[in-house]
């Protein structure tokens, strides 16, 4: 089931970046910093400047992915708004069920239900 996440959820989406952390190539050494995550979430969420949706299980509820985005003014034209990927990360065991496309989905039709122009996607963590 996905939903789209609330304030209430950022303690969900918090674990799930820490896990992709600890598990992403890219971020081998990397500290992660529960504090400024928690603050950053609670920036997008309050002042509708993103958008994060959650994948829970169907039996346990508990969340076992995430899709997060940011949505701002494209800087050369300041009028159209547009959507970039923050993280799209699913936990291993709830990989290769169609999870992350549903995530990327939901956020397209969040983003054109509300006018945005396009979303960028893209892969830096090294979780393939």
């Amino acid at each position: 089931m996905i939903s789209q996440a609330s304030v209430r959820d950022i303690p969900a989406l918090v674990g799930l970046a820490q896990a992709m952390v600890a598990e992403a190539p890219a971020y081998v050494g990397s500290r992660f910093d529960y504090d400024a995550m928690t603050s950053m979430l609670e920036d997008m969420l309050y002042e509708n400047q993103g958008v994060a949706f959650l994948w829970l299980n169907n039996h346990s509820g508990e969340p076992q992915g995430a899709a997060v985005a940011f949505v701002y003014r494209r800087p050369w034209s300041f009028t159209e708004r547009v959507m970039s990927d923050l993280a799209v990360y699913v936990r291993p065991e709830a990989r290769r069920g169609g999870v992350a496309r549903a995530l990327i989905q939901a956020l397209e039709t969040w983003g054109a239900d509300r006018g945005i122009s396009s979303m960028t996607l893209g892969v830096s963590s090294g979780i393939h």
